[in-house]
């Protein structure tokens, strides 16, 4: 996933019947939501682990201020290992990512949030000597590569005392190439 723990806030798993806001559907949901940044003071993060470098910063857009930021980019630590020359198995597996969000209070009643997140991985196996066939991809290249991108923007306004108006427009695309080589 392109969408890093640092990321996440408040998330729930529903099952069931699901409520308008979800179109009504059957089955299940996962409703992730991003955190907003510190309003109050800069905060950075790094960490290394065997999944990726994350390194994080999030803080107020400007001194005094209510709106926050939220930056987060992700590099895999096996891209950085086979870049080195360390042999890690047959395939060359990297990734990367990086996301945002901006969060903007409008009063006491409505909030604006900006939000992107974009990543690339790629997987490139080669084809082994016929000797050392032992599962059916030995045979062959194959070399995969994912892109994928989504930008958006949401709107919330408190209604009365109890309703709320929220608006979300997300521009998103995805490109994967898949290529096999005998």
């Amino acid at each position: 996933t392109i969408l890093s723990a640092q990321m996440l806030g408040r998330s729930h798993l529903l099952s069931g019947g699901m409520q308008a806001q979800y179109g009504n559907a059957l089955g299940g949901i996962m409703d992730l939501r991003l955190r907003q940044g510190n309003s109050e003071r800069r905060a950075y993060t790094a960490q290394a682990g065997l999944v990726g470098i994350d390194l994080s910063t999030e803080g107020p857009l400007r001194t005094g201020g209510k709106a926050s930021y939220l930056v987060n980019y992700r590099y895999s630590t096996l891209g950085l290992l086979s870049g080195l020359g360390v042999a890690l198995g047959d395939e060359a597996i990297t990734f990367q990512d990086l996301a945002f969000s901006v969060f903007a209070p409008l009063g006491d009643r409505s909030e604006l949030k900006l939000f992107a997140m974009g990543g690339n991985s790629s997987n490139r196996f080669n084809r082994k000597d016929s000797t050392e066939w032992e599962v059916d991809k030995d045979d062959r290249n194959i070399d995969y590569t994912a892109r994928v991108g989504v930008a958006g923007l949401s709107y919330m306004q408190r209604v009365g005392g109890s309703a709320t108006w929220y608006t979300v427009l997300a521009l998103s695309a995805n490109e994967q190439d898949h290529a096999l080589e005998y």
